[in-house]
């Protein structure tokens, strides 16, 4: 699939696979029908919620987040909420003070869509890599690495066929928006590499545990590695998560779309002509979904890189679909 964005939003930007943020899934997404799921863990504790208000959404733009509006709101809740930002779609992150067990945060959640002047309310979830299997056949890079790639066969029935579809396309002109962990130099990687923007906000308690590279929001989407020690397991914050190494997802993601091909080295990406906007939203075991749902917005020229908005009466609409 392919959406091109209008140039209505201030930047036109194609993006193909639909960013490839499919490769995200919430941590308690086995709770809910069809969704695929990690294995069944633990949810950490919920520290956000994603607030909309009516009398923004009515008027089209935002009306000035007051100290009343804000206390009103935790009265509403039930617990005392702190402004964190304003996102994309004239939605608004606030941040528990004192974070709440996942039940306990839904009951909230539900308290806050019944008050008045409330739009629309969700949790900020934690979003994860989906899990990817060790299994020897799977994981061995020696026995068959390209088989997908090429033409099906008898013994490989899953192969799509790229030499025949290479004959008429490379993807050359196509801007592929990879948003995930960031990118890592590499040789067959840099000449298609287009550096987005790291989207990964503060911890919610002002650190940047999560964003691994000592700040927040910036202009560089390098990937810093998102190991998981036993130490890191001893914080709240990554209890749930497994220890492993750093899988530098968003350089392989970014490889199979479009590593340079036809070089001599290494492999071809799937559109080794095209060019991959690395954008950054997933950090040290998981991304928040305002990290992401902003990160998306930018990346097809919905939204300024610095994250704030004054108003949001852009629309990214598709305008062709294929």
């Amino acid at each position: 699939m392919k959406i091109a964005i209008g140039p209505a939003c201030g930047r036109a930007l194609a993006i193909s696979a639909a960013a490839l943020l499919v490769l995200a899934v919430p941590l308690h997404a086995q709770t809910k029908t069809g969704a695929r799921a990690l294995a069944v863990q633990p949810s950490p504790p919920v520290t956000q919620f994603i607030v909309s208000f009516r009398d923004e959404v009515a008027a089209g733009e935002r009306v000035a987040m007051t100290v009343p509006r804000v206390d009103g709101l935790s009265k509403s809740a039930g617990a005392q909420l702190l402004y964190r930002r304003p996102m994309a779609a004239l939605a608004h992150v606030f941040r528990l003070r004192d974070p709440l067990p996942r039940a306990a945060a839904e009951s909230l959640a539900v308290r806050l869509r019944q008050a008045s002047g409330i739009a629309a309310v969700e949790i900020d979830e934690y979003m994860f890599p989906l899990l990817e299997p060790n299994d020897p056949s799977y994981a061995d890079a020696t026995v068959e690495r390209m088989w997908s790639l090429k033409a099906p066969t008898a013994l490989r029935a899953g192969g799509i066929n790229l030499p025949t579809a290479w004959g008429l396309t490379r993807g050359q002109g196509a801007v592929v928006a990879v948003i995930d962990t960031g990118i890592f130099n590499h040789e067959d990687l840099e000449a298609n590499i287009l550096r987005g923007h790291d989207f990964i906000s503060a911890d919610a308690d002002g650190g940047f545990v999560v964003a691994n590279d000592g700040d927040g929001r910036d202009a560089d989407p390098s990937d810093p590695g998102d190991w998981i020690t036993a130490d890191d397991k001893t914080k709240p914050l990554f209890a749930s998560c497994s220890e492993r190494n750093s899988s530098w997802h968003g350089t392989r993601v970014a490889g199979t779309v479009a590593a340079v091909g036809n070089n001599g080295t290494g492999i071809p990406g799937v559109a080794y002509e095209a060019k991959v906007l690395a954008v950054r939203a997933l950090g040290k075991c998981f991304g928040y979904a305002s990290d992401i749902t902003d990160a998306i917005r930018w990346a097809s020229g919905a939204a300024p890189a610095s994250g704030t908005w004054a108003r949001s009466a852009c629309r990214a609409t598709p305008i062709r679909r294929r």
